[in-house]
């Protein structure tokens, strides 16, 4: 029979005549024959499997040595023995797959398979060595997951996994489809193998998938003998690992300092490449659990350079809808974490709208899901990174069908996704950069002192209508502090720093007469930049108007040298423009004989040629205001009242008045007011109207316990005392004065805890003056001093009133500056009267104002009531038409006692009532029904870099558990029309493409600096870990965060190099 098999093999018949004669050969298997010739049958046909080369003999041989072995058991493992197969393992193997599928086939038909399970056990691992072929790695696996007892075990298992994995690493994809289902299947078959042996024994997946990250890792160089780009087919094996270990696994990491930033940046975008191969479960998962655990070790170059390489790869991915859902998960990671710049969103967003067609044309189930995903975030984007409607119009267009996500859901949606919100980050007592507010506002960082400037700007910021303005305002090269105050405000909105530094802005809106690094008074810094912003924006518009005139009589010179050049050759009389003498100090024109000159594109050229010489188009820097030499109007003769006189706004020449329209100060916080006197003797009648930007709001002698009577009302600077530094504390400091003064500021009696409402402080200033005995008036018509009566009348509101409260006075005779502690009560909704009033007897105000008896020697001092008020007879209030009402915006509160010392913060809320009031504002179950209003009722409290939460109740009372702790400047918003509510703005204006820019970069700039600041603080703490020694710096407890508001001072990170232990309250 043998010879039969070999003479077979050996004949010249076609092959398919040798298959149809060996099958009738197999079925003879059956019948009784020699133990001898049987086993020299199994032999030919098992070296036909195990030696030869041609496809052919070896399937012959599988088919005659699986009917004889199955026909001849007792034979068969006589001839299949333990020696049998060590030496069929030993020798170099031939035909490495068909050998494994012949031991499988053999293993199959024992019946005592343990002695051969152990040789595989042994053997396994080198046999996949030597071959490291995919097909073989996936027989042997094949095998092991039908004969678990052939797995090794222990330190052979974990290097048996290795092995396999670096056998995935080198697949390669073939071009015909049944090659690559037959490589999908391969390498399925590894991954359940590798599952079984991870869940049996979970010390062997460290090892492996330290062995995979690696491979990712690796980096092959000019002269480098390592394999080629590993294979995608690795992404396959991370679905087998349990979830439970992503998390720790992608820490582990993504925080070991031997990986290189360049390995780290390979391997992460190898991952992202595994993307590709299709069915694979949980790749995203591990994708996004690398992005986000490198986040929280803030290795964020890493992050932005894998972004900005990957991110349009990732969104090709979501064709195809055997990947698409990995891809999506991946792609909103990406775009909602990658918030400092909007370069990585601008990469894929002029492809979307093919997207979209795409998906609405495949009209399935996975497409609608992903249309509707991508709906939700990209809105997230362009709220996100607006500005940029020419990119995102198409954007709008694809997804017009689309539900629109609620702006708190896109909010906190950007929150959860952003890098510095992953996982734990390093801010400890070593780190300078904390984390940003849990309320999502920015800070500002204190500069040495320079709280009150950081609690006005946060008060203008919140100011809605105002901030609108000035973002999208177009400043010119000549301006200084409107540009400046627009970069403050795009940071505010924009940065994710903690706290930005407005250091820029310091150098030039500080006063010339403001010391540096110390403590001045917010209201006058609030005045003079106002003053500053108003006196640049009008010159802007002057600036604007000259320019339009000057082409405008261009335009004329040049029609009429045409006129007149036509008229010359007509013969008729040339026709002379004439102008104005003010027309000619703008525009000069002179006729010269052989001269040309184009404007704006146009060219003139006539007989006599024109040159037009524009002298005055720019204003010259004499025309510009200095700021060495402004005046505020604070400094004026009207600063008791706070009146701006018209003169000191309105420009010199009428006409160039009427052409300039108002600036955006005037819009928003100027108001007019009329001084009206009337003469009792003749009753004539004089009135004067100036404009304001504050109403400065005094306390009657009664409610200021320790002022004395040579008191002026007027805001005093302070900070022009000795300076005490106190040793071993870098942000306290001390004012030195008499000891005997000091003492009498910080002994806060009870008659210092006078409460006044705001209503009646504005009813003091509203109150008519009786103006007699050496306080005369001088009437036009009488030609004389005459007992008189003056009134004070507001015309015009503005949008934003500002209450100055003038609590800060100068005692000439002790040469000290004290404050009152006076806690005045201010409503949520202000009625605003436009004229005097008298007050009612019972008022808080009355009981601290009330008069005495006149006698003969009472000076006669200016009083602010009128004759009628003598006979003790109250006056009708004004009606309601009278009244405007307002809503509290901002408070600025001044913690201390003196305006040369102390600490402010600021209190606010934003402007812009919600589209909804009733679903949105929320109220406290102690206000009373007139006490809300339409304004949202989220309150924050701006203390330079640290925001937090607020609410009215409890801010509104900080005077009465901390008696230093008073309202200085109140902001108030005028309560809009139902008209103006449904025009209303609810959102930003887009930033230039400049300001843009510079927030993209600064915030690309943070990033590398908490980078920085993480990894040396990692290896200063490795070091210590190591026994290295250095020295610890020592931080005091934060003491704002028992009580009001902390004490002024100053990191001076990114400001001026002063000192920040100047002053304490």
């Amino acid at each position: 029979m043998d010879k039969i098999l070999q003479g077979i093999a050996a004949s010249n018949h076609p092959d398919n005549v040798k298959k149809f004669l060996i099958q009738k050969f197999a079925t003879s298997a059956n019948k009784p024959v020699n133990p001898e010739v049987c086993k020299s049958i199994l032999t030919i046909s098992a070296n036909w499997i195990l030696q030869d080369e041609t496809a052919v003999l070896q399937e012959m041989g599988r088919v005659v040595f699986q009917a004889w072995a199955k026909q001849n058991l007792k034979i068969f493992e006589e001839f299949f023995h333990y020696s049998y197969l060590v030496n069929v393992m030993s020798c170099a193997v031939l035909n490495p797959k068909p050998t494994i599928e012949f031991i499988h086939d053999s293993i199959r038909l024992l019946r005592d398979k343990t002695p051969v399970c152990k040789v595989i056990q042994t053997r396994a691992i080198s046999l996949a060595r030597d071959c490291a072929q995919l097909d073989v790695c996936a027989a042997l696996c094949k095998l092991m997951i039908e004969f678990p007892e052939c797995i090794p075990l222990g330190d052979f298992g974990a290097a048996y996994c290795v092995t396999l994995i670096q056998a995935v690493s080198r697949v390669e994809f073939p071009n015909s489809e049944l090659a690559l289902k037959t490589r999908f299947k391969d390498v399925n078959a590894i991954g359940t193998l590798l599952f079984k042996i991870w869940h049996s024994d979970f010390s062997n997946i460290m090892p492996s998938l330290r062995e995979i990250f690696t491979i990712l890792t690796r980096i092959k160089r000019d002269g480098d003998d390592l394999p080629r780009e590993p294979s995608v087919a690795l992404g396959c094996l991370a679905q087998y690992v349990p979830v439970e270990m992503i998390s720790l696994v992608t820490k582990n990491a993504a925080s070991d300092p031997s990986v290189l930033d360049a390995n780290m940046t390979v391997a992460l975008s190898r991952m992202i490449d595994w993307l590709s191969w299709p069915a694979v479960k949980i790749i995203d998962k591990w994708i996004v659990a690398f992005l986000r655990s490198l986040a929280s070790v803030q290795k964020f170059t890493i992050l932005i350079n894998v972004t900005v390489a990957t991110v349009e790869k990732v969104f090709s991915r979501l064709y195809y809808p055997i990947v698409r859902s990995s891809a999506l998960a991946v792609l909103t990671h990406m775009l909602l974490s990658f918030q400092h710049s909007p370069e990585a969103f601008h990469k894929v967003v002029g492809h979307l709208s093919d997207l979209v067609g795409f998906l609405k044309k495949e009209d399935s189930t996975s497409s609608r899901d992903c249309l509707s995903r991508l709906s939700e975030l990209f809105h997230c984007m362009i709220y996100q990174h607006a500005g940029y409607p020419d990119l995102y119009e198409p954007v709008l267009e694809a997804f017009k069908d689309y539900p629109k996500p609620d702006n708190e859901v896109i909010k906190r949606k950007l929150k959860s996704n952003a890098w510095t919100s992953q996982g734990r980050m390093i801010f400890s007592d070593y780190s300078k950069f904390g984390p940003k507010s849990e309320t999502g506002k920015t800070g500002l960082v204190n500069l040495g002192n320079t709280c009150y400037m950081n609690s006005v700007i946060q008060a203008l910021y919140m100011g809605d209508g105002f901030r609108r303005e000035v973002l999208s305002y177009s400043p010119l090269v000549q301006q200084r502090v409107m540009p400046n105050i627009q970069n403050v405000f795009a940071f505010l909105s924009n940065t994710q720093r903690s706290a930005y530094s407005p250091s820029d802005f310091l150098k030039v809106s500080r006063p010339p007469w403001f010391e540096m690094g110390a403590q001045q008074d917010c209201s006058e810094f609030l005045k003079y930049l106002l003053d500053r912003l108003d006196e640049e924006d009008k010159e802007n518009r002057k600036y604007e108007m000259s320019l339009r005139r000057a082409k405008e009589k261009i335009q004329r010179v040049k029609q009429t040298q045409n006129v007149a050049g036509n008229s010359e050759e007509g013969g008729d009389d040339q026709v002379v423009p004439s102008y104005t003498a003010q027309e000619n100090s703008e525009v000069n024109v002179c006729v010269e004989p052989s001269t040309s000159m184009s404007v704006d594109g146009g060219d003139m050229a006539t007989q006599g040629d024109v040159s037009v010489m524009m002298d005055t188009v720019r204003p010259s820097e004499a025309e510009v205001p200095s700021t060495k030499d402004t005046k505020i109007s604070s400094a004026s003769a009207h600063c008791q009242r706070g009146i701006l006189p018209k003169s000191q706004h309105d420009c010199t020449s009428e006409e160039a008045s009427q052409d300039t329209s108002s600036s955006i100060v005037e819009k928003y916080f100027g108001g007019k007011s009329a001084t009206i006197t009337r003469c009792l003797t003749c009753n004539h009648v004089s009135t004067r109207e100036e404009s304001f930007i504050d109403l400065p709001l005094a306390f009657p002698e009664k409610s200021k316990p320790n002022a004395g009577s040579n008191h002026d009302n007027s805001c005093m600077k302070g900070g022009q005392g000795e300076i005490e530094k106190k040793d071993g504390d870098e942000n306290n400091c001390t004012f030195t004065e008499k000891k005997d003064v000091e003492d009498k500021k910080d002994d806060v009696s009870d008659s210092q805890r006078n409460t006044v409402a705001l209503e009646d402080l504005i009813g003091h200033f509203l109150a008519p003056e009786l103006l007699e005995g050496e306080n005369q008036y001088f009437c036009e018509k009488c030609k004389s001093l005459q007992d008189a009566e003056r009134f004070l009348e507001i015309r015009s509101i503005p949008r934003f009133l500002i209450l100055t409260l003038l609590r800060f006075s100068y005692d000439v005779k002790l040469h000290t500056r004290s404050k009152l502690l006076t806690d005045v009560k201010y409503p949520k909704i202000l009625d605003l009267p436009m004229r005097g009033m008298h007050r009612k007897k019972d008022s808080m105000l009355d009981k601290l104002t009330m008069h005495e008896s006149n006698t003969d020697s009472e000076s006669p001092s200016l009083k602010r009531r009128c004759p009628s008020c003598e006979s003790g007879d109250d006056l009708l209030v004004n009606d309601k038409s009278e009244l405007r009402n307002y809503a509290l915006s901002s408070v600025i509160v001044h913690s201390g006692v003196s305006s040369e010392s102390g600490h402010y913060y600021c209190y606010a809320r934003h402007t812009t009532p919600p589209p909804s009031p009733s679903a949105t504002q929320t109220k406290d179950t102690e206000s009373k029904a007139d006490d809300m209003d339409d304004l949202p009722d989220h309150w924050y409290l701006f203390n330079d870099s640290r925001v937090s939460y607020s609410t009215y109740n409890s801010f509104s009372n900080v005077t009465k558990h901390f008696s230093k702790d008073t309202a200085y400047v109140i902001f108030y918003k005028k309560i809009p029309t139902s008209d103006e509510k449904s025009q209303a703005v609810l959102n930003d204006p887009p930033l230039s493409r400049q300001l843009m820019d510079t927030v993209a970069k600064d915030n690309q700039l943070y990033l590398q600096e908490q980078e920085l600041e993480a990894r040396t603080l990692h290896l200063q703490t490795s070091r210590v870990a190591a026994g290295a020694s250095y020295r610890q710096r020592r931080f005091d407890g934060d003491d704002d965060d028992h009580g009001p508001p902390g004490s002024c001072g100053g990191s001076g990170t990114g400001g001026f190099n002063v000192p920040s232990n100047r002053f304490i309250f």
